[in-house]
């Protein structure tokens, strides 16, 4: 049996995705030998995590045990410290909780937050770093901005954002002239702020106003807007934080339909329909069929009519925040939003069920192998990697 510090020397390897094949099959053996050990590795692997787990409420006593237990023993054995005699004796955990604990841990340490689970059922994947063929790394801080001109300036992708005032500036105050080495920038009277496949940013537009763009969008806006009022043009995907002006409505125009308000937090997703959700404020959904109001947890579809219903914030705001998140999904819906973000073509083999919904978090940062790890163990779908070539295989 390796001692835990080689393990740790494992564990860092596969978070910064350098493991082996053999590595990757060194620690799943090691997880399956049943053995008092298991809680140091936990251990490890929960001092390892970029962030915190969210929630352990979904887990049960005995595996929300080994959690707590794991962080205090970690905590003992990096100040050289021997762990405390405990006050009680301690029951061995049987080996379907410490397979199960092992399990989520092991998917957080690639950014899994959470996935459906059935212990007993998931079968030991010896070769995960090379099963899928290839890898793409995730997508990142990309975007263009075209100004009214027709200049096109690459937005630096070590900045998170760019900000209209009365100059160009990238959020940290830097100048985009001083970055780009472009000289002066004409005037401009309109700007197209643009994210490819693969990208995201951010702006804050004259008025204050907030936007996060997804992949594959852009928006359309005045340098400065006019006194009357605040209109912007969307394609693709943006969460819109709004800077309150009851004297100026904001107006989103995005397809046939538009979207006003004052001053609320809101998110609009038109890559295939139009879809808005309403996070706080109040907004007004128009077009040539009617017109309907929305409160906070609603979200209006726009199709034929506009109907609203209950809306899941988290889901709908997970990808501003920085994660995939999953809930009653099918195949083909997680594919599309994996396809723009890692920038992808999606092809399929054999029949997807077509009516199976697939639950799942993981952070967007992680490679495209990550998220192929997470669908396989909740899917049993197979995928394969050539170049920017997924193919998913159903049988």
């Amino acid at each position: 049996m390796e001692k835990p510090t080689h393990i740790s020397k494992l564990l860092d390897r596969y978070i910064s995705n350098t493991a082996s094949p053999e590595e990757v099959r060194q620690l799943i053996a090691y997880f399956q030998e049943g053995n008092e050990t298991e809680t140091d590795v936990l251990n490890l692997m929960r001092q390892r995590l970029a962030d915190p787990l969210e929630s352990t409420e979904a887990l049960s006593p005995e595996v929300q045990r080994v959690l707590a237990e794991s962080l205090q023993k970690i905590r003992q054995r990096i100040h050289g410290h021997s762990p405390a005699v405990p006050a009680h004796p301690v029951r061995r955990l049987s080996k379907g909780a410490i397979l199960a604990a092992a399990s989520i841990l092991l998917a957080f340490t690639v950014g899994i937050g959470w996935f459906y689970y059935t212990a007993g059922e998931r079968q030991a994947n010896t070769a995960l770093v090379s099963a899928y063929g290839g890898d793409v790394p995730a997508g990142g801080d990309r975007a263009t901005l075209t100004l009214s001109d027709g200049r096109v300036v690459m937005l630096n992708s070590n900045k998170k954002g760019v900000v209209i005032g009365d100059d160009l500036t990238y959020n940290d105050g830097t100048s985009l002239t001083d970055v780009e080495g472009k000289g002066e920038l004409p005037a401009v009277t309109e700007l197209t702020l643009t994210t490819p496949r693969g990208g995201q940013y951010q702006t804050t537009l004259s008025d204050g106003t907030k936007v996060w763009l997804n992949a594959g969008s852009s928006l359309r806006y005045p340098m400065h807007f006019p006194a009357d009022k605040r209109v912007v043009m969307l394609e693709g995907e943006a969460f819109f934080d709004v800077s309150h002006d009851a004297g100026r409505p904001f107006t989103v125009q995005v397809n046939d339909t538009e979207i006003e308000v004052l001053g609320t937090q809101f998110n609009v997703n038109s890559y295939n329909s139009v879809t808005a959700t309403l996070v706080e404020g109040s907004v007004k959904i128009a077009n040539n069929t009617g017109q309907r109001l929305l409160k906070p947890g609603q979200e209006a579809h726009v199709g034929e009519s506009i109907t609203v219903q209950a809306a899941d914030l988290d889901k709908v705001t997970a990808w501003k925040n920085g994660y995939f998140h999953f809930k009653d999904d099918n195949m083909m819906e997680i594919m599309d939003q994996v396809a723009r973000w890692y920038d992808v073509e999606v092809t399929y083999k054999g029949t997807a069920p077509g009516n199976k919904g697939y639950n799942g978090r993981i952070r967007r940062e992680v490679n495209l192998s990550s998220v192929l790890e997470m669908l396989t163990y909740v899917s049993r779908a197979r995928f394969e990697v050539k170049d920017r070539q997924v193919t998913v295989t159903f049988e």
